[in-house]
């Protein structure tokens, strides 16, 4: 049985052909393969939150930095991490199997940048402080 994915669960019309596509563009986690099948998910349908260019309180969000701590609070991102139980991976797991993914893929192509971008994605993040 299929997985729920985010665009489905959270109504965002951004999918392909979806209501908002024109306004606001096609959401990466609706086709970013490199993403597919994380947390038994199409995409990254189910690792939005690990991926720039989602859609949060109604504006695309750039960074996953500067949306990480609203994301786990997120309604989607608690019933994916419920559904999953340990199998669940959280951003820092997301990240670290795309970037050794994306450098395998390119055998070593920009190792240093996607290290750095890795190690500094990789640092704790404090949501208490900003609530």
């Amino acid at each position: 049985m299929p997985k729920t994915n985010c665009w489905e669960f959270m109504q965002c019309g951004r999918e392909p052909g979806g209501q908002l596509v024109d306004e606001l563009g096609v959401c990466p986690a609706a086709v970013d393969s490199r993403f597919d099948g994380m947390n038994q998910g199409e995409n990254g349908g189910r690792s939005c939150w690990a991926i720039s260019g989602t859609l949060c309180h109604g504006r695309v969000q750039e960074k996953f930095a500067t949306k990480q701590c609203d994301c786990e609070r997120c309604d989607f991102y608690q019933f994916v991490k419920n559904s999953q139980g340990n199998k669940f991976l959280d951003t820092r797991k997301i990240r670290h199997q795309y970037m050794m993914g994306d450098i395998e893929g390119h055998m070593g192509k920009n190792f240093r940048k996607h290290l750095h971008m890795w190690r500094k994605s990789s640092q704790p993040i404090s949501c208490e402080s900003k609530l």
